[in-house]
Formats: structure tokens, sequence, C-alpha cells
């Protein structure tokens, strides 16, 4: 089993491993997916209001949103 000692964590940088072409075109793609899970998670908030808590909402619209 791994330990992290998370006061010897360190954040990394994503611009000493991708060039800045590649860092929009990720940041573009997670824009993308968080609107298309948050219009399904609304979509299921108002066929369904109240019925499901905020993660298994937001879980369920993520795999629906990855099978499109």
């Amino acid at each position: 089993m791994v330990q992290i000692n998370r006061s010897e964590a360190q954040a990394v940088n994503p611009s000493d491993y991708l060039s800045e072409e590649r860092i929009s075109d990720i940041e573009a793609m997670m824009a993308e997916f968080d609107s298309g899970v948050s219009g399904i998670s609304n979509t299921i908030e108002a066929e369904f209001p109240g019925v499901f808590d905020e993660a298994f909402k937001n879980a369920l619209a993520a795999r629906i949103f990855a099978g499109e």
C-alpha cells in the first residue's frame, strides 16, 4: 500500500510536460465536458426534481455524456 506525504507533494505544472497548444486543447475538452454534464444534470433534475443527490446526478450525467 502506498502512502503519500502531502507535506512533500508539489503541484504539477502542465507546461513542463505539454505544449501550450495541447494545454489549450485539454482545457477546451474539459469545458465541453463540464458544459455537457451540467446540461444533462439539469435535465435530470427537471425530469426528476429532488429524487437524486448532486453526486449521483453528476455521475449519471457524466456517464450519459461519455456515451454520446
